[in-house]
Order: structure tokens, then C-alpha cells, then sequence
């Protein structure tokens, strides 16, 4: 740079700095506000994206080889409705096997019961000879013992009659099992099994969702948690579509990269055919409205620069601003509640928003509209 160049731009930087300092002698033109109760009405901005319906993975109940898949991936079936069936060759013997030992059992416990009346009837008939001195008491004796025995007897037999229903009740379930029905209706998705496959059964093979169920799921700001409840209304636009919906769920607060987040999902009403998952998307989420709280505008706030936490407001004393630090509750769509702070009837800048960015400490202002009176 020349000597007159440099001389030119001195000059130039002295004008301008002495014109700002008349300006800000002359004071800044702003907007006045008093600060009052009114009632404001939460209202939570949030980026996340879309995901998948939650889906309700399907289990095979018993170990077997897939002998026929009924359906194919995106088919909608109804709950109940078969997906597969698993080779049942040898749940069906084992069933049949089962038949078998129950109707053994069941004759066996006929004949025990036949055997305790046989031998009732015949303690009857000592009874009456000894009475008549026609027989020994060891005969009698001997009755007794036949009875005794035939009612062990029929003690095992049932016990074993009623080991065979269960063995065949459990075989015959099994045997259902080797059909794998839907839990829910929805659509068929992640179908993992071919024809000839085994399968296991803490093994899943598919899962059923619902199309029309889409979710958001969203990162909001941290200072939000007072702010969001599930049930609260919200609204979801992705690839310029907005899409209605509702909170569902609110995880605690995540700490990553330095910031702490909100992860809030989001249940959608409704699900515009062009909207997929995986696409980036912006939420929405009104909350209560909160009556006859302290309120400034947003455009008063003035967020500290970097990570740091909070807001201030300039406070008008006299024909110059105050810094003044403030917590805020919750904001709307153009008001903040101030949880503390301020005072109601105080006076702060209300705005422009460019003008309040530029204020310091101590500047002079000029009033040229209040509001909130």
C-alpha cells in the first residue's frame, strides 16, 4: 500500500468511527417494551429425520425346516394370517405317537377301575361267608389286600393317563407351531427365510409393520425438556412435505459432541406417500399455552456468543440501556416467558432485532414506538 493510500484509509476509518459515535451519541433508534403477563404458548424447533414404522419381529415357536413361505416381503396380511409353515413330518409322528400312549393309558385306567370293583365286590362277598362262618378271617384278609392293591393300581394309572393327555397336548401344540402366523396385521418387512431353510426359535425371520406408521425421531435443545410432553402436537416437514403427528416419547437428555440434546419421537398421523425414511426432517412441537406469565419478545433476547448458556436483555433507564441477564421458561413463535430477570411494568429494547445485536453497554437510545403498554 502507497503512502496515500494508507493516509486515504486512515482518514476513511476515522470518518466512520466518528460517525458511529455520533450516532451513538445521538442514540439508537429502537422499540420500547414493558414487560407484562400475557400468555404464551410453547413452541419447540427440532431436526432429526424420518424413520421406519416400528415393526413386531416374528419368531418361529419350534425348531424346524421351512417346507413353504406363504408370502413375500411388503405383502399386508392380517394378525393371524400364516407366513410360512415348517416341515411337521416329525412333530406329526411324535403326535401320533403321543395318541397312541394316551389311549394305552386310557385303557389301562379302565381296567383299574374294573379291578377295584372286581375286588370290592369280592371283600363283600368274605365279608358275608365270615359272617356266616363260611370262610377265615385270613380270607377276609386276603380282600382287603386285593382291594388295596387294585386302588394302588388305579392311583398309577391315573397318574400316568394324566402324564399322556399332557404329552399329547404338548405334542399337538408343537405340531401347530410348525405354522408361523403374523402377531399383527401390518406389512411384511425383513423376511429373512427361504424354502429349506432351518430355523430356530430365538431366532427372527421376519417382521410385520405397519406402512401408515412412519416416525420422527428429533434432536431438540435441552432447555426444552419442561417444555415437551407426549401427547403435544406436532408437526414434521420432510422434502417439503409436512406431515401431522404427536409426541409419543421423550428420552432423557444426551450428552454428544459438547451439546446436550433432547431425543423426542415422533408419531405420525398421517404419512405422505413421498415421505421414506432415512429423509432429513425439521419438527414443530407445540406445547400448553402458559397464562399470565412474564413475556418479552424474541427479538429482545440476546443469546451469548458461543456455548455459553443463557440470554440478556438491554433495560432502558432513562435514555440508556443496561445489560441485564434473564432466564428464559419457554418460547413461542414470538414471545419468551422469562422465568427470572425482570420485573413486570420494566421497560426493555423490544427491537429491531439488528439493533438490539448492535447496543453496548451504557449506549444512548431513542424511543420511537413502545409496545406492551
Amino acid at each position: 500500500m502507497t503512502k496515500k493510500a494508507a493516509i486515504a484509509a486512515a482518514a476513511l476509518a476515522a470518518a466512520a468511527a466518528m460517525l458511529l459515535a455520533v450516532l451513538r451519541w445521538r442514540g439508537t433508534a429502537v422499540e420500547a417494551w414493558r414487560v407484562s403477563r400475557t400468555t404464551v404458548r410453547p413452541v419447540v424447533a427440532a431436526a432429526g429425520e424420518i424413520r421406519p414404522p416400528e415393526s413386531v419381529p416374528v419368531f418361529p415357536r419350534v425348531i424346524g425346516r421351512v417346507a413353504k413361505v406363504l408370502v413375500r416381503e411388503g405383502d399386508r396380511v392380517r394378525a393371524g394370517d400364516s407366513l410360512f409353515e415348517l416341515d411337521g413330518k416329525a412333530y406329526a409322528a411324535q403326535a401320533a405317537q403321543a395318541r397312541a400312549a394316551a389311549a394305552l393309558a386310557e385303557e389301562n385306567a379302565r381296567r383299574a377301575e374294573e379291578s377295584i370293583e372286581a375286588a370290592s365286590r369280592k371283600l363283600d362277598a368274605a365279608r358275608g361267608l365270615v359272617g356266616k362262618r363260611l370262610a377265615s378271617r385270613e380270607y377276609l384278609a386276603a380282600a382287603r389286600l386285593d382291594v388295596e392293591k387294585a386302588v394302588r393300581e388305579r392311583d398309577s394309572a391315573a397318574a400316568a393317563l394324566a402324564d399322556a393327555r399332557a404329552r399329547l397336548a404338548s405334542a399337538r401344540e408343537a405340531l401347530a407351531r410348525t405354522r408361523v402366523d403374523a402377531p399383527v396385521s401390518g406389512n411384511v418387512v425383513d423376511l429373512r427365510v427361504r424354502t429349506g431353510e432351518t430355523v430356530r426359535e430365538n431366532e427372527a425371520v421376519a417382521a410385520i409393520a405397519d406402512p401408515g406408521a412412519l416416525r420422527a425421531v428429533v434432536e431438540a435443545p435441552a432447555g426444552a425438556a419442561g417444555a415437551i410432553a407426549p401427547g403435544m402436537p406436532a408437526r414434521v416437514t420432510a422434502a417439503g412435505v409436512t406431515a401431522a403427528g404427536a409426541v409419543r416419547e421423550v428420552a432423557a437428555p444426551n450428552k454428544s459432541g459438547g451439546s446436550t440434546y433432547l431425543t423426542v419421537m415422533i408419531a405420525l398421523s398421517s404419512a405422505p406417500a413421498a415421505l421414506r425414511p432415512g429423509m432429513p426432517a425439521r419438527a414443530r412441537i407445540e406445547g400448553e399455552p402458559r397464562a399470565g406469565v412474564l413475556a418479552v419478545p424474541l427479538s429482545a433476547l440476546v443469546r451469548p456468543s458461543g456455548a455459553a448458556p443463557g440470554a440478556f436483555v438491554w433495560t432502558i433507564a432513562g435514555a440508556r440501556v443496561r445489560r441485564r441477564a434473564i432466564a428464559v421458561a419457554a418460547a413461542g413463535d414470538r414471545l419468551a416467558e422469562v422465568a427470572s430477570g425482570l420485573r413486570e411494568g420494566e421497560t426493555i429494547v423490544g427491537g429491531p432485532a439488528s439493533a438490539v445485536a448492535r447496543l453496548e453497554e451504557g449506549d444512548h437510545v431513542r424511543i420511537e414506538t413502545r409496545k406492551g403498554e
